[in-house]
């Protein structure tokens, strides 16, 4: 198992990163289909599996339907990323065919195992959520499902310090403490 060292959290986890610069290069099918096996690994109430992944390789037309529905903004960014990934989940429980309050949940549960085997592959994922869900839906044509957010997958590019997109891809991130994520039940919680 490759594991970091230092805090004991696995590689794949700690060089996740969601770049606006993606290099061009093709998302290969057999790559797509090891993504979605991870995410189909994913636990979810009663087993539903509510979450679906409708995806779209650059150059296609579907690429460009999916990117239509985009803020300005995520259609520039987006523009180089190997594929496209809208991320759904059904209404509905399958085993009872009441309302599935957890399907955002499950979707969420099935995407992180997809980003965490992109970056373990090499591969970036960025999440976006700029995007007019109903115009997509009615694109998508899957009634019964909701589309949460879209994913950009593809390769990072090494931007210059004249690339506009350099500008947010160079700020450092940081991450709120241990102490303030996990906090003793009963406490009053501590905002960082």
């Amino acid at each position: 198992m490759n594991i970091e060292i230092e805090t004991g959290v696995l590689n794949a986890i700690e060089q996740r990163w969601s770049p606006y610069a993606f290099d061009g290069s093709a998302v290969s099918d057999q790559e797509m289909e090891v993504l979605v096996d991870a995410a189909r690994r994913a636990p979810s109430a009663f087993n539903n599996q509510s979450a679906r992944f409708l995806t779209a390789h650059r150059g296609t037309p579907e690429f460009k339907v999916i990117q239509e529905t985009m803020i300005e903004w995520n259609q520039m960014w987006t523009a180089d990323a190997g594929v496209l990934v809208v991320a759904l989940g059904r209404d509905r429980f399958a085993y009872n065919d009441t309302p599935n309050p957890l399907a955002q949940l499950e979707v969420g549960f099935a995407s992180q195992n997809l980003m965490t085997q992109a970056t373990a592959m090499g591969l970036h994922v960025h999440p976006l959520s700029g995007f007019d869900a109903d115009a997509l839906a009615a694109k998508a044509e899957v009634p019964g499902y909701t589309p949460y957010f879209i994913m950009a997958i593809g390769r990072k590019r090494v931007v210059g310090d004249d690339d506009l997109i350099a500008k947010d891809q160079g700020r450092t991130w940081s991450r709120l403490p241990i102490e303030v994520v996990a906090q003793p039940f009963g406490n009053e919680l501590i905002e960082a």
